[in-house]
């Protein structure tokens, strides 16, 4: 019976509420405590803490302030003595804690992400353990000049996505699956900068850094400028075709203005198509129309707003000619956006909102050590 009652206590101090009471902290450095994990080692799960605390307040009374304005109110039996009628009863907030909320367990990756973004690290595991199954290779090697050539090779796979994304899983199967492609970014003067080849749900990316900025592949190393060339050969499998292009020249311009990035990709020369047999008599001029003038643009964006929420934008531009073999191209073009339904795209909206938020919780690492490293070299 004793050891019952040791049980009980000890999950009664646990409760935010009893440790609030005992401590006199304001409600926001228990709620903080609450979402950094605090009360895990007196055996309260993250979210039935941060759960708890979401009723304190910092003007809550204690324990016996609490009979006495049960007593000012009628009572446990909750009589209104000015109406004559019987409103909700009062209970204490101990009590009122005392029955959590059944909620579902939180996943180890959002556990480590949400331990980095409110204390900086983990104890529980290394952000790379939960990817590692994905991260097939990754080489890095010292080179001249201060500089580190890294070699990534990732893997998709599909079958880990499907329990939390199936919908955006079996859409990215079904097209980036047999997909072949090789990607490569250069400067205006054609030196690489960084090169991303993909086949068979492989893909592999080649960079160097020095003094952890990204600087050219090859030769003597020089930082990225904003403007650069980007290169492509695609090659997809659409409905029983496989269709695709080689030797896509294009312009690709990061911007930076203020709370904005941005990623703007402009098309002005044609490619060499790879289409299917049937379709070669059929090219002619039409396929042009798209790169002549301004050209074709796709624009991608994310606007960071103090107080406001991260907007992440799309857009494009691209101009056709009406031809037998645009109807074609638009055919499979249509069967691929029919297959991007609301549910494809909630689930990829969901999907790139937790990319932000895990790459939110790297930056604020890494930034904190950058600071950390500034700081103690200018002490010195």
């Amino acid at each position: 019976m004793s050891r019952a009652a040791d049980q009980q206590r000890h999950e009664e101090d646990a409760r935010p509420a009893q440790f609030h009471r005992a401590t006199g902290l304001p409600v926001h450095a228990i709620r903080r405590l609450a979402e950094a994990d605090a009360f895990a080692s007196l055996s309260l799960a993250r979210r039935q803490a941060v759960w708890q605390t979401l009723e304190l307040k910092d003007d809550d009374p204690g324990l016996f302030e609490e009979g006495t304005q049960a007593r000012r109110h009628g009572g446990t039996k909750g009589k209104n003595d000015e109406t004559g009628k019987f409103a909700i009863p009062f209970v204490p907030a101990c009590l009122r804690a005392s029955v959590p909320p059944l909620l579902p367990p939180m996943p180890l990756g959002q556990e480590v992400m949400t331990d980095y973004a409110t204390t900086t690290l983990s104890l529980k595991q290394h952000p790379l353990a939960l990817i590692r199954e994905h991260l097939n290779s990754l080489r890095i090697l010292p080179g001249a000049f201060g500089t580190t050539s890294v070699s990534l090779s990732l893997g998709f796979h599909p079958e880990t996505m499907r329990p939390t994304f199936p919908a955006f899983a079996s859409y990215l199967d079904k097209y980036l699956g047999p997909a072949r492609y090789r990607l490569t970014l250069t400067d205006p003067s054609g030196s690489q900068l960084l090169e991303a080849v993909g086949r068979d749900r492989m893909m592999t990316v080649r960079y160097r850094l020095q003094r952890g900025r990204l600087v050219s592949l090859l030769g003597n190393p020089h930082p990225w400028p904003d403007t650069l060339r980007l290169n492509a050969d695609v090659s997809l499998k659409v409905k029983l075709f496989r269709v695709g292009f080689s030797k896509l020249a294009t312009d690709f311009v990061i911007g930076n203005s203020g709370h904005d990035r941005s990623w703007t990709i402009t098309a002005r020369h044609e490619p060499d198509w790879d289409l299917p047999l049937i379709t070669e008599r059929l090219i002619r001029s039409p396929l042009r129309r798209p790169f002549e003038g301004a050209g074709s643009m796709f624009r991608v964006s994310v606007r960071d707003s103090a107080g406001m929420q991260t907007l992440f934008t799309r857009a494009g531009r691209l101009e056709v000619q009406e031809s037998t073999i645009m109807r074609f191209i638009g055919s499979l073009g249509s069967h691929m956006l029919g297959d991007l339904d609301k549910r494809v795209e909630a689930e990829e909206d969901r999907f790139i909102r937790d990319g932000f938020r895990a790459l939110q919780a790297d930056l604020h690492v890494v930034g904190g050590r950058w600071r950390a490293e500034t700081e103690n070299g200018a002490q010195r």
